[in-house]
């Protein structure tokens, strides 16, 4: 295993920065070569090391479904393109009665253009409501939410969104049973 330390030499002095002191066992969960990717990327200068963190962060989102009384409601963190190919793959995509549209509503936070079929298909399975939430606050990031999303999100469900409350409010939504 290589010193941390040594990724570090040749980076321009920092006031801020400090010896890493070499782990003695592996974190769970870290994987050794993704965090070493991660500090040799910081060569890159700031915007790529930004880069690089979200795309880690994100596409290792907790993807959560929890079914009560035959609701189905997914909370897909904020799983981008590459996480929803891969929930694809191992057919873990079925219809469901609520999403929590991921990565604040963002044009990559649904699934891409042949999937959306597999979580709200346009005619309902089984007659119920369809809802999803989108928590983007207003003005934060340009395009956020993405207006494409959300009418494809109108023609499959009622989406809602925290941006239309009042400060300080929350979002709720009630499933019958």
């Amino acid at each position: 295993m290589r010193d941390p330390n040594d990724l570090l030499e040749g980076l321009r002095p920092s006031p801020f920065r400090r010896r890493i002191r070499p782990r003695k066992t592996e974190l769970p969960g870290v994987d050794a070569g993704a965090f070493y990717n991660l500090v040799e990327s910081r060569r890159g200068g700031c915007v790529d090391n930004l880069l690089a963190i979200d795309r880690a962060i994100n596409n290792t989102s907790r993807v959560f479904c929890l079914e009560w009384r035959g609701w189905k409601l997914l909370f897909p963190g904020d799983a981008e393109h590459r996480s929803w190919k891969i929930m694809d793959r191992h057919h873990l995509l079925e219809p469901v009665h609520f999403l929590k549209v991921s990565h604040h509503g963002s044009y990559n936070g649904m699934p891409l253009p042949e999937l959306p079929d597999k979580l709200l298909p346009e005619a309902t399975p089984d007659g119920r409501p369809r809802r999803a939430g989108v928590s983007a606050g207003r003005g934060t990031y340009p395009h956020i939410p993405h207006q494409e999303t959300l009418a494809e999100l109108r023609r499959r469900c009622e989406p809602r969104s925290v941006e239309d409350l009042p400060e300080g409010s929350y979002l709720e939504v009630e499933f019958e049973g």
